[in-house]
């Protein structure tokens, strides 16, 4: 099981650092937000980023990536809606 290979120091650890990536990830928002860009599209912004960078990577890589397009399509799904 999954508890038999990770003791609870390891799972508060990394419970703690994603809870600090999770806050400093609103640090960027808020300064794209004061330049007066609101809210809903910095989010945009900030998301569109990686995208530019991760969508060349996608396309030379089409074959192998549409062995786990369903996987990947609900992940982005449920990580859009969260």
């Amino acid at each position: 099981m999954f508890s038999d290979s990770c003791s609870d120091k390891t799972l508060s650890l990394i419970l703690a650092l994603s809870a600090a990536a999770w806050g400093l990830y609103w640090f960027p928002l808020r300064s794209i937000e004061n330049v007066g860009v609101s809210g809903a599209w910095s989010v945009v912004y900030f998301n569109a980023c990686p995208l530019i960078v991760l969508l060349p990577l996608f396309a030379m890589n089409f074959k192998k990536a549409t062995l786990f397009l369903w996987p990947c399509l609900l992940a982005s799904f449920m990580i859009g809606m969260a």
